[in-house]
């Protein structure tokens, strides 16, 4: 799969850090935020609403990697950052807050990625039911080798086998989701969720 390409976005560094400034930062389609981390010091900034609403419709959203071009007294300087936590209003779901975790090409990360299945399971073509269990996958992975989406094939899937996390083969990031989840299998008609097998695609049961 294609990697997720950094995103640009300008940012201030903010002074005043009261909740009445936040509010009024809000009004004006502003978001407070801080950057920490990698033995950095904590800064507190200001983002625009609208640039971050566009980082974060992409496919990754919040994993999306993040350079911020930062602009305070002294001249200006630029952050690589990942979403780590993103406050919004429990009505409108609005962006109130964002804690931006610096990231090091170096160092890798955790993140959760989506699931995408290819193919057409051999067992859906004899009439058997797919059922996907989980849609996204933890990795620890570079910043800079975040890929939009995990591919699953079905090609070797049959009825009444399922494809587990850890069959899933990768020398781009390590898996950290639990080895035993089932992420797709093939069940006969008919069969309950409860009975859905546990053997791999590929080997009968």
């Amino acid at each position: 799969p294609e990697l997720m390409e950094t995103q640009v976005i300008a940012a201030k560094r903010r002074t005043n850090v009261g909740k009445n400034d936040a509010k009024a930062l809000r009004r004006t389609g502003s978001v407070p935020a801080i950057i920490y981390g990698e033995a950095g010091d904590s800064v507190s900034v200001i983002v625009n609403t609208r640039d971050l609403i566009k980082v974060y419709r992409g496919l990754l959203g919040r994993n999306t990697p993040i350079t911020i071009e930062l602009d305070a007294e002294g001249g200006s300087s630029k952050e690589t950052v990942i979403s780590y936590r993103i406050d919004r209003n429990p009505l409108s779901l609005a962006i109130e807050h964002v804690d931006f975790l610096r990231v090091s090409d170096a160092s890798r990360i955790k993140v959760t990625v989506p699931l995408k299945l290819t193919g057409t399971a051999p067992g859906v073509k004899v009439g058997g039911m797919l059922m996907q269990h989980i849609s996204e996958l933890k990795i620890e992975v570079l910043p800079h080798q975040i890929p939009q989406f995990v591919e699953v094939s079905l090609s070797n899937l049959g009825v009444n086998q399922s494809i587990k996390v850890r069959d899933m083969e990768t020398e781009q990031f390590r898996i950290v989701s639990q080895p035993n989840q089932i992420i797709v299998a093939v069940t006969a008609k008919g069969k309950s969720e409860d009975e859905t097998p546990g053997a791999p695609a590929g080997k009968k049961k």
